[in-house]
């Protein structure tokens, strides 16, 4: 048995939920097929701990995922980006809750979702990442380089399967980090040399594994990979310099919000010009392509 969120129960229907009886052994609370507000059981009314089944934990996050796409949709059709990003990262924190390949790839119809809307919806989409947030996290930083992948998508009007898959592809290009010591990833100073040889890691560790999800492009697992390999071969995990398409755009997005994001207890945050200008300069040392920052330039203005 493990705990769950509490806020995330009321999603539940076919997920039973259990309170803990004795040491070792639990009850029933809610059975499946029901839900905690068709039984009239409020948030004030539910017991301290609340627990569900291990076997059920897959179950438990496809019925939340598919809530929250529910809601987040409804705000996206409202124009509500501060609350679509908060649902977007909700989705994300859950499906990062438990990595295998059916909850990661249950995240395809969530973006699925905002690229059937986003022709539409691109100056809000974009906003999202423009957005100040004071809980800065792996989570918020992928949602934020998503909304900026996929407007660039759209900007420059690529197929909506490209932008599924760029989309996909931003989304989860950190999910190695979910393999990575929380200690090394929340802390509030520089890394030292062997803390940061094994945040280099992490693309590889996500490559791994977003290669045993069932996913339709390469794209996907291959921008997680090569997201901070760098032209000139001095990038890594392996400094190579021959780099899809998906690599080197999610590299300068992912670079850009990188910088531009939350004040850091060891840095400031940057201004966008002195981001964009920090990213010329490495373009000038072949770090970058340059003829994606220029179109990325465009979907900015």
């Amino acid at each position: 048995m493990f705990a769950t969120k509490r806020e995330n129960l009321a999603f539940l229907r076919q997920t039973g939920i259990y309170v803990p009886k004795t040491q070792g052994e639990f009850q029933i609370y809610k059975k499946p097929g029901v839900t905690l507000g068709e039984l009239g059981v409020t948030p004030d009314d539910l017991p301290e701990q609340l627990y569900i089944m291990p076997g059920d934990r897959l179950l438990a996050v496809r019925e939340i995922q598919s809530s929250l796409n529910q809601r987040m949709m409804q705000k996206f059709k409202e124009d509500d980006t501060d609350a679509v990003r908060e649902y977007l990262r909700e989705v994300l924190d859950v499906s990062f809750s438990e990595v295998t390949p059916e909850s990661l790839e249950g995240l395809n119809n969530t973006v699925s979702m905002l690229a059937e809307h986003f022709d539409k919806k691109g100056p809000a989409m974009r906003n999202l990442a423009l957005l100040s947030n004071s809980d800065y996290n792996t989570a918020l930083h992928s949602v934020n380089v998503m909304a900026l992948t996929m407007s660039y998508a759209i900007y420059h009007k690529l197929t909506r399967q490209q932008c599924h898959d760029l989309g996909m592809a931003a989304l989860l290009h950190d999910v190695g980090k979910v393999s990575i010591s929380e200690d090394i990833l929340q802390a509030p100073r520089k890394l030292t040399d062997q803390e940061f040889d094994e945040i280099r890691k992490h693309p590889l560790y996500g490559y791994r594994i977003l290669q045993k999800c069932a996913f339709r492009s390469r794209v996907i697992s291959l921008a997680a990979l090569q997201h901070h390999e760098k032209l000139d071969g001095t990038g890594y995990p392996f400094g190579v310099s021959d780099i899809s398409f998906a690599g080197r755009l999610i590299a300068i997005i992912d670079c850009y919000e990188a910088v531009t994001s939350q004040d850091r207890p060891y840095r400031q945050a940057a201004k966008p010009f002195d981001a964009l200008t920090m990213i010329r300069d490495e373009i000038c040392s072949n770090k970058f392509d340059r003829r994606i920052f220029e179109k990325f330039l465009d979907t900015l203005t």
